[in-house]
């Protein structure tokens, strides 16, 4: 159909409101699908024009649904700031559109001749948006993909690599603008209503409407190795293109470092045979550890006895305690510390002996049939008797002698000692 007399209807003739007309007009990128958002209900206010006859009607398709609307002289109504053609009174219709609309508004006008544009016009895509419609529509969530190690106090905690999937979507009005960080090494934005523009490029738009990003960033233990003080973040947020914002962020701990176990010893007294003392033996305990757990600390202490374990200080990653060997005794320590990242480290020990208790040394005699005094007029036996735990049969020293009327003559002999627990004899004679 040949369109006569008829100046073509074109997408600036079609004005598009926040609500009313006279508001804000909506928000515009130049996307290729959707270029006009808003939050509220949508008013179009359409304008034709013709020069000989006057429009008759608006033949206006909303998401490809025909309705005519008949149109207004635009300088008979005060509540509209007049709009003169060059030659003729301008014609205008609106139409209102419901909050969280989504579609195409497309127009043609036709004159009292019944002459028709053939073309519609067609501006992009509309985007109405309720507060309501956003929250039902848009998704903005963390997945941990990895399992934690450990979880303590709602924290959790790994010792590996851990993979997060981040996903942003907002299916009515999509998403404007972007970012997110993953820790300290991985990052990421995008800002499409940024790369679109503005302004109407007529035809000639370059970016789409987004309305879905998914990432799978990994944490790498090497980038991320954190405690729950200043635990490793992943945040994210987007803006959509009605204007509304979401945010999020999720907390790791990674710590892949085993427990490193220092132990050093202090004691008043020299050892002795390899492994005797006769004071008191401190071990000083010191771990490097950036997730120190104290209940992960597991001893194995062969002899509890006069044996005492101070409270753990904690000084940043540097974590000690002093364990004190007080009494007598045989001990053995050995040790494992498993951090709340379920890190393992082990630590064995050498026996030891605390003896503080000297020898009690005691002398009896077979014969006590004494002449004069201390005259015996037949052989006499001394046992020597010694009272000692920790007793060696080489530490013994003797100091034998013997005379006869003031000459020296042979030594008493000792034999060999017989071994006991804890009480020990040897016979002199």
């Amino acid at each position: 159909i040949e369109v006569k007399n008829i100046e073509n209807l074109t997408e600036s003739d079609m004005e598009i409101f926040n609500g009313a007309i006279g508001n804000n007009m909506l928000d515009f990128y130049d996307y290729i699908r959707y270029g006009y958002f808003g939050k509220n209900k949508v008013a179009v206010r359409i304008e034709a024009h013709d020069d000989t006859s006057g429009i008759q009607y608006v033949e206006v398709r909303i998401n490809g649904q025909t309705a005519v609307h008949e149109l207004k002289d635009g300088s008979s109504n005060g509540a509209i700031k007049d709009v003169v053609h060059d030659k003729k009174s301008t014609w205008y219709t609106i139409i209102f559109l419901d909050a969280d609309f989504k579609g195409t508004i497309e127009a043609r006008p036709v004159d009292k001749a019944g002459n028709m544009q053939n073309q519609y016009a067609t501006p992009r895509g509309v985007v109405s948006e309720t507060q309501s419609k956003h929250d039902a529509s848009s998704v903005l969530k963390i997945t941990t993909l990895t399992k934690p190690s450990n979880t303590v106090g709602g924290i959790n905690y790994y010792n590996r690599n851990v993979s997060v999937n981040l996903l942003m979507e907002d299916e009515h009005s999509g998403i404007k603008s972007y970012s997110y960080t993953a820790g300290e090494a991985i990052s990421g934005s995008q800002n499409y209503g940024g790369e679109a523009g503005t302004v109407d490029k007529k035809g000639d738009p370059s970016v789409d409407n987004v309305f879905k990003k998914e990432f799978t960033p990994v944490l790498t233990t090497a980038a991320n190795y954190t405690n729950k003080e200043n635990p490793t973040m992943v945040e994210a947020e987007f803006t959509d293109n009605a204007g509304y914002t979401e945010k999020v962020n999720e907390k790791y701990v990674i710590d892949d470092k085993k427990p490193e176990i220092e132990v050093t010893w202090t004691s008043e007294a020299e050892v002795m045979n390899e492994k005797y003392y006769r004071s008191t033996r401190v071990a000083h305990i010191r771990v490097v550890e950036r997730n120190f757990d104290e209940d992960g600390v597991k001893w194995d202490i062969n002899n509890r006895t006069g044996v005492h374990i101070s409270d753990w200080n904690h000084n940043g990653d540097v974590n000690t305690c002093r364990v004190s060997f007080t009494e007598d005794g045989d001990f053995l320590m050995n040790f494992s510390i498993t951090d709340y990242a379920k890190n393992t480290s082990n630590w064995k020990g050498e026996e030891f002996t605390i003896d503080k208790t000297a020898p009690v040394i005691s002398i009896s005699f077979d014969n006590m049939d004494a002449q004069n005094g201390n005259y015996f007029n037949r052989a006499r036996t001394a046992t020597l008797h010694v009272e000692e735990h920790n007793f060696r049969a080489e530490d013994v020293k003797y100091e034998l002698s013997a005379t006869n009327d003031g000459q020296g003559i042979a030594s008493p002999t000792a034999g060999g000692w017989s071994m006991g627990s804890d009480h020990h004899t040897a016979s002199i004679y």
